[in-house]
């Protein structure tokens, strides 16, 4: 059980994958700027008259009256109130009240962030990285993300992070990802917390420190990131920065294979197939095999095959065998080539 995970770069945004230096995901766009506060108040009489309207927008948002809370936030924002801006940007990007419109949600982004909103310069920076409703430009996402990320907003100093990681933007600098990834991950983000876990099990801008790992693998399995899960069990498994405990090893791949996550099916039907961490149980290694294998694993495929032909944890069946032996086959996993355990 050898195998490793690392999350694809910026899942959430579609982005592909990258080969090496594979991190956690951007932020996601709810309308979280409701629950702000605002950095400075404009006179009191005035502030007061712009938060009671935006006050009322906010409930008619709450009730789904999405028109009359785009008007509201609208005039708000027309009177450089950075929160309705930012609202109100989040409407025409999402399309409620409004027609969908992604360059005047970016223009009114931009005016919140030029006031030091933090969401909207985290919103404004994604756009740039993307090239959603602008040009990419990811050395202007750089610079609004180091904007937000200053004022602590988490999700700013995990993409920041994760530019600084890759290079994207900004010359490459694990020492500063390390940094950013561990102020990101000590507000709780799960991604940064990952990322760092990786950053030190690989020894990449910052000393090498198996100890530390487990210590952030853990924090991030206990928020139920599978990958987290498949890593800690991993972990356990070999005795690496922590005592080798099979049963937890077992546990931690559980938690990781309910979520569907391919090599912890594996890993944990290997440990029923052995007795390792676990009662020995043909059915239930041929079940977890199962998993893995509808997932394309080739090698689960390709056990899975052998346990249908010898009636091992499940019925007899040549033609299941036949099946999953074909699907093996073509991923290249072939008998000749296997060194499958028996």
């Amino acid at each position: 059980m050898n195998e490793r995970d690392k999350l694809p770069a910026k899942a959430t945004t579609g982005r592909v994958a990258l080969p090496q230096d594979q991190f956690g995901s951007l932020v996601s766009r709810g309308l979280e700027a409701i629950t702000g506060k605002l950095k400075s108040s404009p006179p009191f009489a005035i502030a007061d008259d712009l938060e009671k309207l935006f006050g009322r927008a906010l409930s008619a948002y709450k009730r789904g009256d999405f028109a009359e809370a785009a008007a509201g936030f609208r005039k708000a924002a027309e009177q450089n109130h950075a929160r309705a801006q930012c609202n109100l940007a989040l409407m025409y990007r999402q399309g409620q009240g409004v027609e969908k419109n992604e360059t005047e949600a970016i223009a009114w982004f931009r005016k919140a962030a030029e006031q030091g909103h933090d969401l909207s310069q985290t919103q404004l920076a994604i756009a740039y990285d993307l090239g959603e409703g602008v040009e990419t430009n990811e050395r202007e996402a750089v610079e609004w993300y180091r904007k937000a990320a200053e004022q602590g907003r988490v999700e700013a100093q995990f993409n920041l992070g994760f530019m600084y990681a890759v290079g994207h933007g900004v010359d490459k600098n694990e020492r500063e990802a390390v940094a950013l990834f561990w102020k990101a991950g000590s507000q709780g983000h799960v991604h940064a917390q990952f990322n760092l876990a990786l950053m030190y099990q690989d020894g990449r801008g910052v000393e090498k420190n198996e100890r530390e790992a487990v210590a952030w693998f853990r924090k991030a399995a206990e928020q139920d990131h599978a990958p987290a899960q498949f890593s800690l069990g991993f972990m356990y498994a070999v005795g690496r920065g922590i005592e080798k405990n099979e049963r937890e090893a077992a546990a931690w791949y559980r938690k990781a294979a309910e979520q569907g996550h391919v090599k912890a099916q594996f890993n944990l039907a290997l440990m029923y197939r052995h007795g390792q961490g676990v009662e020995k149980n043909d059915a239930q290694a041929a079940t977890w095999f199962s998993g893995a294998a509808e997932q394309d694993h080739a090698r689960a495929q390709f056990i899975l095959a052998g346990m249908y032909r010898d009636g091992q944890g499940v019925e007899k069946n040549d033609a299941q065998a036949a099946a999953w032996f074909r699907r093996a086959a073509k991923q290249g996993y072939e008998l000749q080539k296997s060194k499958i355990a028996s």
